[in-house]
């Protein structure tokens, strides 16, 4: 049996005014209390082979407004 120390969460956000920023280091601090190794990064820093070798992904994404004129949050070839 694994124990949550020997488990790894990846935290992805994707913001442009903060918000899912702020959400996915609450998420990470809560998951590390919780004795979780975790790793916070931007979605539009994700390599696709990183997402593929992870058990475990929180995704955070945010919109303002009606999201209209929103620029793309994801790496090229994920969107």
């Amino acid at each position: 049996m694994t124990t949550a120390s020997e488990e790894s969460i990846l935290v992805l956000y994707g913001t442009q005014t903060g918000n899912a920023q702020d959400v996915a280091e609450r998420v990470g601090r809560e998951a590390h209390r919780r004795s979780f190794s975790t790793t916070i990064k931007p979605m539009r820093d994700l390599n696709t082979d990183e997402l593929m070798s992870v058990r475990r992904a929180v995704f955070i994404i945010s919109t303002a407004g009606q999201a209209l004129g929103a620029k793309p949050l994801l790496p090229k070839g994920l969107g």
